[in-house]
């Protein structure tokens, strides 16, 4: 029965997964950089998470110093990875505006179910 489940809900997702798939180049680098702004706010929150913890077990363990080194390098690493996180978004930001120009970037608002880019919406001509 579990096969037969996993063979349906396969069937169903498969088809929609390889509809999703890019077209051409442009489409790939588009789908990897949204993946990639997807993915960085929540591994930064992670990170500075990370590093809040650190601060919270370096003060609240001020008479223990194996547990304040520990709180220590868990601050440094925190630090370590919020400086990768944000180098990465500016690595990405430059490169995308290299290849492709600013529309990469564009923020876009919705007027009912009609995205278009800021400055095109009614009223704007």
């Amino acid at each position: 029965m579990k096969k037969v489940s996993l063979f349906v809900v396969l069937g169903f997702l498969l088809p929609s997964i390889a509809l999703a798939a890019p077209r051409d180049y442009a489409g790939l680098i588009d789908l990897f950089v949204g993946i990639v702004k997807l993915l960085l706010p929540v591994i930064f929150l992670l990170s500075l998470l990370f590093f809040a913890y650190g601060l919270a077990k370096f003060i609240f363990s001020s008479g223990d110093p194996a547990a304040h080194e520990s709180g220590r390098n868990v601050m440094i690493w925190g630090l370590v990875a919020l400086f990768v996180l944000v180098s990465t978004y500016g690595l990405i930001r430059f490169f995308g505006n290299a290849i492709f120009g600013d529309a990469m970037f564009q923020t876009t608002e919705t007027y009912g179910h009609i995205y278009a880019p800021i400055g095109s919406g009614p009223g704007t001509q």
